[in-house]
């Protein structure tokens, strides 16, 4: 029989107080490490899926263009506002409004018999998220493809370091320091995307 005043301590098996305050300290220091890494992910998978919904507006505008035999119009808002399809022309039809990272697509068909193209939504608008800003260092709004999948833009050379004769389009957040820079090659109408 033991007989030790710590006797009733010894008894019940656990943790310190101490224990207890090394395993949390430790623990706090593993997240206080890992959280600049989580919010760098965060911001990369963001602009991902910018560029992305960018790339599946483009792709959809193609194949639609290729599979239907049509002139397929993209048009792209970096801000909100009004875009003439058609330059000059006396129509109103041709004006289209938008708001803020909205992408249509548009038919620009003739009516059979001739006549003035008319613009036609071809689907619901592919809106970016809205910490997403659109910008366009080749001023092209508008991207025409005709049936054979080649795309006809205004303007090339954007403000990516690394292009080699293709247009940008620049994606960024608010706050964040990376950008995403979206690659359109011209005889293909593919977009490429990468994030510096």
């Amino acid at each position: 029989m033991k007989n030790s005043k710590f006797s009733c301590f010894n008894s019940h098996p656990g943790f310190t107080l101490i224990e207890l305050l090394v395993v949390i300290s430790i623990i706090v220091l593993i997240l206080s490490m890992s959280a600049p890494l989580f919010i760098d992910y965060r911001e990369q998978r963001e602009l991902r899926s910018s560029a992305q919904l960018l790339q599946g507006a483009f792709t959809q505008a193609r194949t639609t263009a290729i599979s239907k035999k049509i002139k397929v119009f993209l048009v792209l808002f970096p801000v909100t506002g009004e875009i003439d399809l058609k330059p000059g022309a006396t129509t109103t039809t041709s004006v289209k409004k938008g708001a803020k990272g909205s992408i249509y697509l548009f038919d620009a068909s003739k009516p059979t018999g001739g006549g003035i193209e008319t613009f036609t939504s071809l689907s619901p608008p592919i809106i970016l998220p809205e910490r997403a800003n659109v910008s366009i260092p080749a001023e092209a709004k508008v991207y025409k493809f005709n049936s054979s999948g080649v795309v006809f833009f205004s303007g090339d050379r954007g403000d990516d370091p690394d292009e080699s004769n293709l247009t940008d389009i620049v994606v960024s957040q608010n706050g964040v320091t990376r950008k995403c820079f979206l690659d359109l090659s011209k005889n293909t109408g593919k977009v490429s995307f990468a994030i510096r």
